[in-house]
């Protein structure tokens, strides 16, 4: 109710509610880890389906932490070679999150681990879908389209449009409060090249 999501039912609202918690547990362990496994430590009692968004949320404050601390950007680098690499996908989702949160002259800092050529492109889907979630009014009423995104150049601008649709268009899951017919509808309203 406080996005002004629709409410489908207080069972898919608990659902999606603990897909929210179980993501900030995994951004509050790792902006507070003292090391990078702390985190394993913290979210291992969550139950297995919520675990990858936990370690979405760790990869975005990991990218936070390494692109608002002093040194080379090593965390979220540490964090993708170890555990983070069981839930590699949502781990560089969780770096585009970051990215929606961080001044442009900060993310090369945050994108330091976020070299995987395939990959990469979800990071994009991330930005994507924070804004989205966070900006529902603009990015999925309005179908506000991002055309300039700078990462990885600007040759690559239209590839990544499509990346950050795509986490728009997850995001309409959220929106639509799990409910199928109107997260169906959502995307229709976009125009043919965009869903």
């Amino acid at each position: 109710s406080t996005r002004g999501f629709h409410d489908k039912s207080p069972q898919a609202r608990a659902v999606l509610e603990t897909v929210g918690a179980s993501f900030l547990a995994g951004l509050s362990s790792a902006a507070g880890a003292r090391q990078v496994t702390d985190v394993d430590l913290d979210l291992a009692d969550l139950p297995t389906r919520f675990q990858g968004f936990a370690y979405e949320g760790a990869a975005m404050g990991f990218a936070l932490v390494d692109a608002l601390t002093p040194g080379t950007p090593r965390r979220s680098a540490e964090f993708l070679a170890g555990t983070g690499d069981r839930h590699v996908y949502m781990a560089y989702v969780g770096i585009g999150w970051a990215l929606a949160r961080l001044p442009r002259m900060l993310w090369r800092r945050a994108l330091a681990a976020a070299t995987d050529p395939l990959l990469r492109w979800l990071v994009h889907d991330g930005y994507g879908f924070h804004q989205a979630y966070f900006h529902t009014d603009a990015y999925v009423h309005g179908r506000r389209a991002v055309t300039d995104f700078p990462w990885p150049s600007r040759a690559e601008s239209g590839y990544a449009a499509r990346a950050i649709d795509q986490g728009i268009g997850r995001a309409t899951w959220f929106v639509a409060g799990s409910d199928p017919k109107l997260a169906a509808d959502l995307p229709d309203r976009f125009e043919p090249a965009r869903r």
